[in-house]
C-alpha cells in the first residue's frame, strides 16, 4: 500500500512512503521533512492512501493529520526515502507469482507453469538470499481482497525498499538456468536490490505459502457458506419479541403487533346445593305492603326491606295457623339470617324459639313452626334479608337456596347451566373508560368527550339511587385507579359509583385529589361517577379508569372488538379436559385456527329433550334413539356391566347417566333406585332436559370469513391491554401469543445467557446515528488524528 504525504491539500507534490500491514493493521511513516517543516503555527499534513495493481491504481482514502508546533529536536534522524515506482512493480510482480501459485492449486490447466515448480522456484531463491539481506527491516504483508470474481482474497504483499546490490548478484547466479522461471522472476529480484525487509519474513518458507493457498481455498468456503446463511436469514431480522398471556386478561407489558395463534375455549357453570336449608320455599307470604314497609319476594328465598314503619309490621314466612306452619322433624336446627340489620327474624314452635341467630330443638309432637319478620314502628330500613334453617350440626351457614332437603340438579328442582353465549372479545388499551360512551347524564350535557355541567352534582352514568350504571366488568380484588380531569374546585367531594354482580352497591369517595384507588370486595359489572359543589360550564375530561394502584398519563379509549353468535360449550372433569380455568379442567367447544382457517372446534354435543319423551323402561327411565344420537358419536368411560358412563353435565340430576353397551348404543337411560323415580313419574313431571355430552371425535365448523378477517386484525396496544370475553352468561377464557416490548425481551434473552451489560432500545436511526458520531469523534480525538 503507498502513502503520499503532502503539505497541500490541493497543489504541490507528495511524499510517498510504502504502508506496512500487519495483523489487519497498515502502518506509514511520516517523512520526517514534513514533521521539521519550519512553521511557527500548528498545521496540517495530508495523507493519501493509494492502491495500485497491474493495470492502475487510485486515491482510496484521505487522511488530515494535524500537527503542534514545539522546539526543533537536534539531529534527527533522516528516514531512506522510497521509491514508489519500484513498489507498485514489485507488488504487480509478487501478486502475478501468488496468483499463479493460487491458480495452479486451483485449475492446473490455466497457469504457464505448475504450482510446485513456482514453489520449488520460490525456495531456492529465498534459501540463496536469505544470508545477505539479514538486517533488512522486517516487513509483513498479506494477500488482500478476493482473487478473481469467486472473492478469493488476495493480501497485498507491502515492503520498505533499501539497499539490497549483493543480494540481486546472487539471486541472478542462482536463476541464470531457469529459463522461462528466470525471465519470469528477474523483475522480482531487480527490485530486491531496494527492498530493505527480508523476502523470508515477508513471504516466509514454500510451505507457508503452501498453507496460504489453502488458506485461501478455505476462506473461499466459507464465504460461499457465509452467504448461504446471509441469505437465508436476511428477511428474519427479531423485530418483536412475544409471549403466551396464559389466561391473562390484563396485559401489563405489551408491545403493538399482532395477536396470534389464539384460542378462545368455552366454559360452564351450573348452581348446586348440598340440601341443607330445610326452611321450605315459598313461603305463604309473596310480596307486600304493611304499616309503610315494603316486602319484596325475590324468588330466591330472600326477602328485601325497605321503609318507615308507621306501626309494628310483619311478613310471615310460615304463621301460627292450621295449614300454614312448616313441619320439621324431631331434632336440634339453627336458624341462620344472613342480610338482617335493624329488621327481626324468629322461629318459634309454642315450646321453643330462637331469635335472628340461635338455635332450637323440636320434639316429638310439637314439630310445627312458625316463622316470621318483624320491623319496630318507627323505625327506617333497607335491607336484603337470606332466613335459612339448618341442623345444628351444620357448621357451614353459608345461605342456598331451599331445594327440597336434598342436593341439587335433582328432578323436582333442576338447575340451569351457564355456557359462553354469543361471546364478544374486545381487545383495549390501558383506559377502560370511553369518554365518548354515556348511557345516562345527570346535570350534565357531553361533547366530544368531554362532560360539560348544566348545573350542580354532576352524575355520569348512575342510577336514581346513586349506583352505577355503565357495563364495564372489573375484577375483584384486583386494584383499580380512576381519574379524571376537571375545572370544579378540588376540594369537592367525588364518588365512584359501583354496583356489584350481587346488586349490591358501594360508592367511593375522593376529596383534595382527582384520582382514587380501590380494590372491590366483589366482582363490579356497572361504574358509575358523581362530582358535587359543580356550577354550569364546569368540565370534566380525561376520565381514566385503569387497572393498578397508580394514575398514569391520560390515554384515550381504544377499542376492538369480534362477536362470535355461537355459544361454546364445557364439561368439567376430573382429568383429561383441553383446558385448566382456574385450577378446574373442562373438556370445552373452542374457537381454534387449523390449516388458516378459524373456527369452532365442537368437543360437546348439545340435546335439549324433556322426561315426557322417555321411552326405555320404569327400572330404567331414558330415551332410544334420541335425536342427534348415534352409535359410536359418543365419549365413552370403562364400561360399567353392559353400560359406560357419559361425561356429561345436565340441569336435570347429579346422578349417573349411562349409555347401552351391548347391541345399539342409542340408549340413554338413568336407574330407577339412585335417580329416586320410575319412568312413569318422571313422564308425569314433564321436566325439561338439557344434556351436554363429550364427543368422541371433535367436529371442526368454519366461521364466516368476515367473523375471520375480523380476528385475524386483532393487536395489541403498547405500553398496556386489556382483554375481555364476555358473553351473554359466563365470560370465555382466551390464550395467545402476543409481543412485549423489546427490552423485557432482551432482558430475558440476557438473562438466560447470564449477560449483565446494559442496552440501549427504541432509538430511533436520527439519534443512533447521533450517538455512533459522537463515539466515533471521541475515539478519534484519543487518536490525534
Amino acid at each position: 500500500m503507498e502513502v503520499q504525504f503532502s503539505l497541500d491539500e490541493k497543489s504541490g507534490e507528495t511524499l510517498s512512503r510504502v504502508g506496512t500491514t500487519v495483523d489487519g493493521v497498515t502502518e506509514a511513516k511520516i517523512p520526517d521533512e514534513l514533521l521539521t517543516h519550519s512553521a511557527t503555527s500548528n498545521y496540517r499534513i495530508y495523507a493519501y492512501i493509494y492502491l495500485t495493481d497491474e493495470t492502475s491504481g487510485n486515491t482510496k482514502y484521505e487522511i488530515t493529520i494535524p500537527v503542534r508546533v514545539r522546539s526543533k529536536p537536534t539531529s534527527p534522524a533522516e528516514d531512506p526515502e522510497t521509491d514508489p515506482d519500484l513498489f507498485r512493480e514489485t507488488v504487480v510482480a509478487v501478486n502475478a507469482s501468488a496468483e499463479r501459485a493460487e491458480n495452479a492449486a486451483s485449475s492446473a490447466t490455466e497457469s504457464a507453469a505448475s504450482a510446485e515448480e513456482t514453489l520449488i522456484e520460490i525456495k531456492r531463491v529465498t534459501d540463496g538470499i536469505s544470508e545477505n539481506i539479514e538486517n533488512a527491516n522486517t516487513m509483513k504483508s498479506e494477500l488482500s481482497d478476493m482473487i478473481n470474481s469467486a472473492g478469493i482474497e488476495k493480501k497485498e504483499l507491502e515492503s520498505s525498499i533499501g539497499k539490497a546490490g549483493e543480494a540481486k548478484t546472487q539471486l541472478d547466479n542462482s536463476i541464470s538456468s531457469d529459463g522461462e522461471q528466470k525471465s519470469t522472476l528477474d523483475t522480482t529480484i531487480e527490485q530486491a536490490n531496494t527492498i530493505d525487509a527480508s523476502l523470508k519474513d515477508q513471504i516466509g518458507s514454500a510451505e507457508q505459502i503452501q498453507e496460504n493457498i489453502e488458506q485461501i481455498r478455505k476462506n473461499k468456503d466459507d464465504i460461499s457458506l457465509l452467504n448461504e446463511d446471509l441469505e437465508e436469514v436476511k428477511d428474519k431480522k427479531i423485530t418483536k419479541f412475544y409471549a403466551s398471556n396464559q389466561g391473562e386478561t390484563h396485559l401489563a407489558d405489551s408491545d403493538n403487533g399482532k395477536i396470534q395463534d389464539m384460542i378462545i375455549y368455552g366454559r360452564s357453570s351450573q348452581f348446586t346445593t348440598t340440601g341443607k336449608n330445610l326452611l321450605k320455599y315459598p313461603y305463604i307470604e309473596t310480596t307486600k305492603t304493611s304499616q309503610g314497609i315494603m316486602f319484596t319476594d325475590n324468588k330466591d328465598g330472600s326477602i328485601n326491606v325497605s321503609g318507615s314503619a308507621t306501626g309494628m309490621a310483619y311478613y310471615n314466612l310460615y304463621s301460627n295457623r292450621d295449614g300454614k306452619r312448616l313441619t320439621l322433624a324431631s331434632g336440634t336446627y339453627k336458624l341462620v339470617t344472613k342480610g338482617r340489620r335493624g329488621c327481626d327474624v324468629v322461629v318459634n314452635n309454642g315450646v321453643t324459639s330462637a331469635k335472628n341467630e340461635g338455635t332450637f330443638t323440636i320434639t316429638e309432637g310439637h314439630n310445627e313452626i312458625y316463622c316470621y319478620i318483624a320491623i319496630q314502628e318507627g323505625l327506617t330500613v333497607d335491607e336484603t334479608i337470606y332466613p335459612m334453617i339448618q341442623l345444628a350440626s351444620s357448621i357451614d351457614e353459608s345461605y342456598e337456596p331451599y331445594t327440597g332437603g336434598k342436593p341439587s340438579p335433582n328432578p323436582d328442582y333442576p338447575q340451569e347451566i351457564k355456557r359462553v353465549v354469543n361471546p364478544t372479545m374486545k381487545v383495549c388499551g390501558k383506559n377502560l373508560w370511553d369518554n365518548f360512551k354515556t348511557l345516562s347524564l345527570g346535570n350534565v350535557e357531553q361533547k366530544n368527550g368531554t362532560y360539560i355541567a348544566t348545573a350542580d352534582n354532576m352524575q355520569v352514568d348512575i342510577t336514581m339511587k346513586s349506583v352505577g350504571a355503565r357495563p364495564l366488568l372489573l375484577k375483584a380484588n384486583n386494584a383499580y385507579t380512576f381519574s379524571l380531569k376537571t375545572t370544579v374546585s378540588i376540594s369537592s367531594p367525588k364518588f365512584v359509583c359501583l354496583r356489584y354482580t350481587n346488586g349490591e352497591s358501594n360508592n367511593i369517595i375522593f376529596t383534595n385529589k382527582n384520582f382514587v384507588n380501590f380494590v372491590p370486595k366483589r366482582d363490579v359489572e356497572k361504574v358509575g361517577f358523581i362530582l358535587y359543589e359543580s356550577v354550569a360550564g364546569d368540565k370534566v375530561y380525561d376520565v381514566q379508569l385503569e387497572m393498578g394502584s397508580e394514575a398514569t398519563y391520560y390515554e384515550p379509549y381504544t377499542e376492538q372488538s369480534v362477536q362470535l353468535p355461537y355459544t361454546l360449550n364445557a364439561i368439567p372433569v376430573a382429568s383429561g379436559g383441553n383446558v385448566t380455568i382456574n385450577g378446574q379442567q373442562y373438556i370445552a367447544d373452542r374457537v381454534v385456527e387449523k390449516d388458516g382457517v378459524f373456527g369452532i372446534e365442537r368437543n360437546i354435543r348439545e340435546i335439549h329433550t324433556n322426561t315426557k319423551t322417555m321411552n326405555n323402561s320404569e327400572e330404567y327411565p331414558g330415551w332410544k334413539n334420541v335425536e342427534g344420537i348415534s352409535d359410536v358419536t359418543y365419549y365413552n368411560v370403562d364400561p360399567v356391566g353392559d353400560s359406560r358412563k357419559l361425561t356429561l353435565i345436565s340441569n336435570f340430576t347429579r346422578a349417573t347417566f349411562l349409555q347401552n353397551n351391548k347391541g345399539t348404543n342409542n340408549i340413554l337411560y338413568y336407574i330407577k333406585h339412585i335417580i329416586g323415580y320410575s319412568q312413569s313419574e318422571l313422564i308425569a313431571k314433564a321436566i325439561d332436559v338439557d344434556m351436554y355430552i363429550r364427543l368422541q371425535d371433535a367436529i371442526f365448523e368454519p366461521l364466516p370469513g368476515d367473523i375471520q378477517a375480523k380476528l385475524r386484525t386483532l393487536v395489541t396496544n403498547y405500553p398496556v391491554t386489556n382483554i375481555s370475553v364476555t358473553s351473554d352468561q359466563l365470560d370465555g377464557y382466551t390464550v395467545f401469543n402476543y409481543p412485549i416490548s423489546m427490552a423485557n425481551g432482551w432482558n430475558y434473552v440476557k438473562q438466560q445467557l447470564g449477560d449483565t451489560r446494559d442496552y440501549i432500545y427504541d432509538m430511533d436511526i436520527q439519534s443512533a446515528e447521533a450517538y455512533v458520531n459522537s463515539e466515533y469523534a471521541v475515539a478519534l480525538t484519543e487518536l490525534e488524528v
